[in-house]
């Protein structure tokens, strides 16, 4: 059974988390304890970020951050920076689907457009 470790073998782990998320212009973020807040021109979501981590917003970037490199907060580093950059995306660019989407019944395009927009339902 192998290790998990990031130097184990020609194996590179993902560093996802340590990466800063640019704030679009027209998207405000807020935070306010563990809650951050993104509005945009499509409306607006909050999320509740786990107990360890940390969110800081320095200038036109939100920096996500873990105290220690427990696997808990390894996990939920990389999760939590994965699921504000989402919102943002998604407050920027969803838009509501409209009749004249719709491509007839069964039709691959209008399945992943219903996904994509369930998945960023606030």
């Amino acid at each position: 059974m192998g290790k998990s470790s990031p130097t184990c073998g020609n194996k590179v782990m993902s560093r996802i988390g340590r990466l800063p998320i640019d704030i679009p212009s027209g998207v405000n973020v807020t935070i306010d304890g563990s809650a951050v807040t993104v509005k945009g021109p499509k409306g607006e979501l909050a999320l509740t970020v786990a107990s360890p981590i940390e969110v800081k917003l320095d200038g036109s970037q939100l920096l996500v951050s873990r105290p220690d490199d427990e696997r808990v907060s390894r996990s939920l580093h990389g999760l939590t920076r994965t699921l504000i950059a989402n919102q943002i995306i998604g407050r920027q660019l969803w838009r509501p689907m409209t009749p004249a989407d719709s491509d007839g019944v069964g039709s691959t395009p209008i399945t992943l457009q219903i996904l994509i927009r369930e998945a960023h339902r606030g």
